[in-house]
């Protein structure tokens, strides 16, 4: 066990660090772990926002556009797989990705090569890619999309073993030997007769013509009599798949008396809102509880896109035809379910000695029991997984293997028969470590990055190996080992890191990573003012400096470049301030000055204009709350007007009445006043009533 401590890193570029930081799986070596190999993620589970463009050579299918690719890696379950990126669809949206494009890599993050690549191909939204794999390998995935695009994507897997690709005419259609799923990636083609797909209930209705769109054809042999259901889903989701099923009555190899069954047609109805007809299109098949052998093209009152299980009679061979209406080139998942079975080869293998525990010295002996079922084996394919020696077998055998390395191996054999059929079987056989105790396996730590800013997961450290035997994987848990020696997004703590040889030899380290330095800004605490005061603003800047801050522009702040304002807000007003660092952090807080509405007005109720220096004028006094006198009026007892004023400061006397009319002095009365007074918030409110005048 070894200690490190960290090392500081000083980088030369700074930038600000905002919502979108760089996503933690940004590069190869920090590839997100992927552990469900069958299914799709939540919607809108990953993102290409924040990331930047990786150093490993662009895919054959990539435009040169892409420049925010994002990594996932994973460890191979079965013989093949298929993935799907899908973004911004025009039914079913897996997120806000447009034009996804995707690639898969086999090898270690220094020297991938690429196995298979796809991108939308100009619908906007899906990516789509097959490959086969070997059971037990490391295998990356790389996500971008056209244009420099960035968004949200749902991420769809599916794991399955080798069947021949799908083939778009009926007599040398797939034969299937069980009811394990199927996928079929891609579609081309409606075959070399494009007439096949005909015959009732469908084509009872007159207002449907029926043609065989880029097909699929399956036919197999019922072993045991019973029910057949199936479920079958677009890869696409917005693509329309359509399905006939029948009868061989001359047996799988002939096709010419074929008896139809079983159809279903529904789908999109162009003129109508989608809302009348989406139940008709996507996911569709045959289910248990629908009594319908039929669904018409459109979307007709009680059609849902699933009709009723096929009844199978032992010995009777049928035919299913799968057909993607929308004509996309993308393929579909087919599962099958049901009492009844196909018949097909039966598949075993012996391993001597029995699946205990071995070590990786020790000999083991691999003998094939297969039965073919219909015909004769023709083919095998072994795969005894990785540090195998030999990995790779293509007879019967028996097989007698070495590993040169420890741990769980996945056993793999293939056989096809002479009919066409293809199985597979899989069996996991774990290797002991046969550590020596000499071994001088280490695991050294390059370097620990701390976050620059408090709250922002942006800590990263990378690990190398050396000594023991090469073919290093390392761990966080001690328990998933992957080829990643990078680890980002990292928040502040204390992290142990273990590293594998090839022969299960184990080495680990601690190390920490420190919190970043303090940052943050504090605008002081919330005030209340009477309206027309003023107040102070204190706010204070914790961290290092130099820093910089400024408060959100606002008319009624004195300044905004100093902590220190005077405020003189009008109405109830948020202050806030905003402090950036040397280093890009940024750290915000805002208080809140409540004002009071206050409304002081004083009107004399007498005036003695005489010349004294006292009481000569009538006008209107207020508190700083009041910017303006709109109108004073004065009228005597009949009504008549004697004095106006307009516009003029509030407590100016000599812009009142001086008690004249038409420059001679009225005598001692009692007048009538109406004013009009606006304050500084843009209130204006009246006010009226009787003045006396005194001599």
């Amino acid at each position: 066990m070894k200690t490190f401590t960290r090392l500081v890193m000083v980088p030369v570029l700074m930038w600000a660090t905002t919502a979108f930081a760089q996503v933690p799986n940004d590069n190869c070596l920090g590839a997100f772990i992927l552990n469900n190999l069958n299914g799709c993620t939540d919607i809108g589970a990953f993102t290409n926002v924040g990331a930047t463009a990786s150093t490993v050579p662009f895919p054959s299918c990539f435009t040169g556009s892409q420049s925010h690719d994002v990594w996932f890696v994973f460890t191979a379950t079965r013989t093949q797989v298929n993935i799907r990126v899908v973004g911004n669809t025009a039914f079913f949206t897996g997120g806000t990705l447009s034009n996804p494009a995707v690639s898969l890599y086999q090898g270690t993050c220094g020297n991938l090569t690429e196995l298979a690549c796809d991108q939308d191909n100009n619908n906007g939204s899906l990516a789509n890619i097959a490959a086969n794999v070997n059971v037990g390998e490391t295998y990356f995935i790389r996500v971008d999309a056209r244009g420099g695009n960035t968004g949200t994507f749902q991420l769809c897997f599916t794991s399955f073993d080798d069947i021949p690709s799908p083939v778009s005419d009926c007599e040398p259609g797939v034969l299937l030997c069980d009811k394990s799923p199927i996928i079929a990636p891609f579609l081309s083609t409606p075959g070399s007769d494009p007439t096949e797909v005909d015959g009732p209930p469908c084509d009872e209705n007159a207002n449907c013509v029926y043609t065989e769109d880029q097909s699929a054809w399956y036919k197999w042999i019922c072993k045991d009599a019973g029910t057949l259901t199936l479920t079958l889903t677009p890869l696409n989701p917005v693509d329309d798949i359509d399905f006939w099923l029948y009868e061989l009555p001359n047996g799988p190899e002939d096709c010419t008396d074929k008896i139809p069954l079983l159809c279903m047609a529904s789908g999109a109805v162009g003129n109508l809102p989608l809302s009348e007809w989406i139940r008709c299109h996507g996911v569709t098949g045959l289910r248990a509880g629908e009594a319908d052998d039929h669904e018409n093209c459109g979307c007709d009152a009680g059609d849902n896109n699933f009709i009723k299980p096929l009844d199978m009679e032992a010995g009777k061979a049928y035919a299913l035809v799968v057909m993607n209406f929308s004509s996309s080139g993308d393929g579909f998942e087919l599962s099958f379910g049901g009492t009844g079975t196909f018949v097909g080869p039966d598949i075993d293998f012996e391993i001597d000695p029995e699946l205990d525990n071995q070590c990786d010295i020790d000999s083991i002996t691999f003998v094939d029991n297969s039965t073919p079922g219909i015909g004769i084996i023709t083919e095998f394919n072994w795969n005894f997984g990785n540090g195998a020696n030999p990995r790779l077998e293509t007879t019967a055998g028996p097989h007698e293997v070495v590993y040169t390395s420890f741990g769980p191996k996945n056993i793999v054999l293939q056989i096809t028969t002479s009919a066409g059929c293809k199985k597979t079987e899989i069996r996991e056989l774990f290797i002991e470590p046969c550590c020596d105790p000499a071994n001088d396996l280490q695991l050294d730590v390059l370097d620990v990055t701390d976050p620059l800013c408090p709250d922002i997961a942006s800590g990263s450290f990378a690990v190398e190996g050396s000594g023991g035997n090469p073919g290093y994987l390392f761990s966080t848990n001690g328990e998933d080992f992957f080829p990643i020696t990078q680890y980002n997004g990292l928040n502040p703590g204390d992290y142990e890191v273990f590293i594998q040889d090839i022969k299960g030899c184990k080495d680990s380290a601690q190390l920490t990573i420190d919190p970043a330095p303090p940052f943050e800004v504090e605008a002081g605490p919330d005030q209340t003012i009477d309206l027309g005061t003023q107040t102070n603003l204190f706010a204070t800047v914790f961290g290092n400096p130099p820093y910089d801050f400024m408060w959100v522009m606002d008319p009624t702040l004195s300044c905004t470049d100093c902590l220190n304002p005077n405020a003189f807000p009008v109405v109830t007003t948020t202050y806030t301030i905003e402090a950036t660092n040397q280093v890009g952090c940024r750290a915000i807080d805002s208080l809140t000055v409540f004002v009071e509405v206050v409304r002081p007005v004083y009107i004399p109720s007498g005036f003695s204009p005489n010349g004294d220096g006292i009481n000569d004028y009538f006008t209107i006094y207020t508190g700083p709350q009041a910017r303006n006198i709109k109108r004073l009026l004065v009228f005597d007892r009949w009504g008549d007007l004697v004095f106006e004023g307009t516009d003029f400061p509030p407590n100016s006397e000599t812009l009142g009445w001086d008690g004249t009319f038409k420059g001679k002095r009225m005598d001692s009365n009692v007048f009538a006043y109406f004013a009009e007074v606006e304050f500084i918030d843009g209130v204006i409110l009246p006010y009226e009533g009787d003045i006396t005048l005194v001599k």
